[in-house]
């Protein structure tokens, strides 16, 4: 897996900031003001007030107030003055441009006064910094924060949509000695990072950008079609010769609304020609650290240990036995993943199964090699916490990872608010209905809608891991539905491949609801379908697996506090990356239905539409979405191969956004001469403070 997750995302550039440590030793504060006096930041234009009550700031963990360098601001002003200890001392600091100034001073309009009196405090001598509005930072005090301390999302807002230094390039012509290349930028994507820029209150800092490739893998630059773009000093090339859920939980997906859009005159803007421009394209995503994650190795993978009270379950096919296996508890096995010879692991994966109890950590382990074929689908209880999990794993050596043919069931069903669940390094496969499979049950003979990784039916549901899976040809291979929020989700790492149906809609992965979700370094290919439909089928036939424009790689709806990163989406039945935030039906109108989404260092490569962030309806008098970022990703070849037989090439499309950035995002060649309806980005509906900068359209065939 992690081979081959290295060669798919061999160009996507790592890059890492580092801030200086601010020299101010003498701070502008209210009255009183001590070390134990709280920092209570206000952000109108992209604070979060939800998250901002979660973290304490105070001198002993920001040095100098008005150059925080990592902070979640709150967005509510009377929220936040809520909360201030006037007794204690507190200072409330209000974003005003890119300058924290005091809530005190602003109210009165002495803003650019007290910005002089701070950038001179500043200079300060610690003699010099006296009186009752001046506090002098003692030597002892750390730069360092807390290690649970979150970054802020910060940047400017503008009154409209921003649309800056993005560059069209047609280049039918090229031999293979002259491709086009994209503009390279010297500002480059980041989260949850610092910024290289300057500090937001004028003061002095330094910082240092470095990039380097994921791995040495590259895709071959001998092809004799491809793409290639710089950036930085690195040279990337993509090949153009690409060979070719539940019911109830998506029955709300109406078949009767389109993914199309009938085109509407948008009224056009003006591209910024100051020469003199640079691109700020670093957004932060404080959310991250509300998703709960496990600590990683040296090369990214998640370090899992057993708790106190693990008791742990081994399974094999090829050497287990019922009448003689038992459970171990966890100080019985030095290591659990590789361990003794004398373990007796059980042979029924059903009977396994039914060792696990309820609201504790036990770990059931498959020995890795074998092939599990199962009879019924499995169930699993609650994990006992968000930091001690059920764990559905591996074991033994060797790479292969066990085999669970789940034949025409579900592979995982959790149902009734099952919470914390981990499965690392399983395979999934549906073997009936895989057409090259022997046991193929042949089309038109599929009774349901399967799932590899099913959890429905839940309220509210919490404590999702997946990581270094493999899921193949089921409906939809991985699902998170239910009626209520699905909340700290986690899938990061896993192949997921090959979803098709004949008889309902069909993802890679499909969220309804979700909250603080994280989506990484996945592959997501050939999603949704499993053969072109032809020309002489009706559009949206799902017999025979044909493609439809239902089905997407990845589908979620009403996802907030959503990172999306250095993913490969490939080959998808119509979007690569869909997002919706519907309108609300009962009220009649469009409200905010979706917060705090950062998709970044993406690659979408076929499929007939790249990232839809729209959503199937809206009235067309508000927005649905607030803090959208699509920052960094490449798409290429998108509508090329044609899956549903349309003709389009719909690379970014976004509708209804209340503040967001579309930046330093590369689309490349599409070279199909059938393909007529395309379009690079495209901004409809009710917008505001949307900007639009540094991106690079190369060869697309507009």
């Amino acid at each position: 897996m992690y081979n081959s997750l290295k060669m798919s995302l061999s160009f996507i550039i790592l890059f890492i900031f580092t801030l200086g440590a601010a020299q101010a030793d003498c701070i502008v504060t209210s009255k009183n003001f001590s070390k134990s006096s709280r920092v209570i930041y206000v952000n109108p234009t992209n604070g979060s007030d939800q998250l901002a009550k979660i973290y304490n700031y105070n001198l002993g963990n920001q040095r100098n107030p008005y150059e925080p360098k990592s902070i979640v601001a709150f967005q509510n002003l009377n929220e936040a003055l809520a909360t201030r200890n006037t007794r204690n001392g507190d200072l409330v600091l209000v974003k005003t441009g890119r300058t924290w100034t005091k809530y005190d001073d602003w109210a009165q309009n002495k803003s650019s006064e007290f910005n002089k009196q701070s950038a001179q405090a500043s200079s300060y001598s610690q003699r010099q910094c006296q009186g009752e509005n001046l506090t002098w930072v003692p030597s002892a005090v750390t730069d360092t924060q807390s290690a649970d301390t979150a970054p802020s999302t910060e940047f400017a807002g503008t009154n409209d949509i921003t649309v800056a230094n993005t560059e069209i390039v047609t280049s039918r012509n090229t031999t293979p000695n002259q491709v086009a290349t994209a503009p390279q930028s010297t500002n480059s994507p980041t989260t949850p990072r610092r910024s290289s820029g300057g500090s937001s209150s004028g003061g002095s800092s330094s910082g240092s950008n470095t990039s380097s490739p994921i791995s040495d893998n590259t895709l071959d630059p001998q092809q004799n079609e491809s793409t290639s773009f710089s950036r930085g000093n690195t040279r990337f090339q993509l090949p153009t010769n690409d060979t070719t859920p539940i019911d109830e939980v998506i029955a709300d997906l109406d078949p009767s609304i389109t993914d199309e859009v009938v085109d509407e005159e948008v009224n056009p803007v003006e591209s910024d020609k100051d020469n003199g421009y640079i691109a700020e394209c670093t957004v932060e995503a404080p959310w991250e650290y509300s998703i709960k994650k496990y600590p990683q190795d040296s090369k990214g993978w998640s370090i899992i240990k057993p708790d106190s009270e693990t008791r742990i379950v081994y399974v094999s096919t090829s050497d287990g036995s019922d009448s003689l296996a038992r459970p171990y508890m966890s100080e019985e096995i030095s290591d659990p993943f590789k361990p003794s010879s004398s373990i007796q692991p059980y042979k029924s994966v059903e009977l396994a199964v039914s060792q696990l109890r309820e609201g504790k950590p036990d770990w059931l382990l498959f020995k890795k090699g074998d092939r599990f074929e199962l009879e019924k689908t499995i169930t699993l209880t609650s994990g006992k916490s968000p930091e001690a999990h059920i764990v559905l794993s591996a074991y033994g050596d060797g790479d292969k990872r066990p085999l669970i043919d789940s034949k025409d069931n579900t592979g995982i069903k959790l149902t009734r608010n099952r919470n914390y669940i981990t499965v690392v390094g399983l395979e999934f496969y549906a073997s009936h209905f895989d057409p090259k499979s022997p046991s193929f049950i042949g089309w038109g003979n599929a009774k349901n809608s399967t799932v590899g990784f099913a959890s429905i039916s839940g309220e509210v549901v919490t404590g999702f891991f997946l990581e270094n899976n493999r899921f193949n040809f089921y409906s939809t291979n991985i699902v998170f539905g239910g009626p209520g929020p699905n909340k700290n989700i986690v899938v990061r790492r896993n192949e997921i491949m090959n979803a098709y149906s004949e008889n309902s809609h069909s993802q890679g992965m499909y969220i309804g609801t979700g909250n603080f979700v994280l989506i990484e370094e996945n592959i997501f290919d050939h999603n949704g379908w499993y053969q072109q439909r032809p020309a002489d089928v009706k559009l949206n036939t799902a017999s025979k697996g044909y493609a439809t424009i239902y089905n997407h790689n990845a589908y979620l709806t009403d996802t907030s506090n959503l990172i999306v990163r250095k993913n490969l989406f490939s080959r998808s039945s119509s979007i690569g990356l869909k997002l919706t935030a519907n309108a609300d039906k009962d009220l009649g109108k469009n409200t905010i239905r979706v917060e705090n989404q950062l998709m970044i260092d993406n690659i979408i490569i076929n499929g007939e539409v790249g990232f839809s962030v729209t959503g199937n309806t809206t009235f067309r008098d508000g927005y649905r979405w607030k803090n959208i970022n699509l920052i960094g990703n490449v798409l290429s070849n998108i509508g090329e191969t044609r899956p549903t037989n349309r003709n389009l090439s719909w690379h970014i499309e976004i509708e209804d956004w209340n503040n967001g950035m579309i930046c330093q995002n590369h689309l490349l060649k599409q070279d199909n001469s059938s393909v007529t309806h395309i379009k690079g980005i495209e901004v409809r509906g009710l917008n505001k403070d949307v900007k639009i900068i540094d991106n690079a359209i190369i060869d697309i065939g507009l």
